[in-house]
């Protein structure tokens, strides 16, 4: 049920305006690159923890 409510919002967002359509996407990129960001700094603090 979740991911059809994705979807439809998506679809919807894209005949509303490409405009809109932007915008989105550019939140969804940064998101995507924190998450990486935390990954990686969450497993180096982890070693360098018993390193120490």
């Amino acid at each position: 049920q979740e991911v059809v409510s994705e979807t439809h919002a998506e679809q919807d967002v894209t005949p509303s305006g490409q405009t809109s359509d932007k915008p989105d996407d550019v939140p969804n990129a940064p998101a995507s690159v924190m998450t990486e960001n935390l990954e990686n700094i969450i497993p180096e603090t982890s070693e360098d923890f018993p390193a120490t």
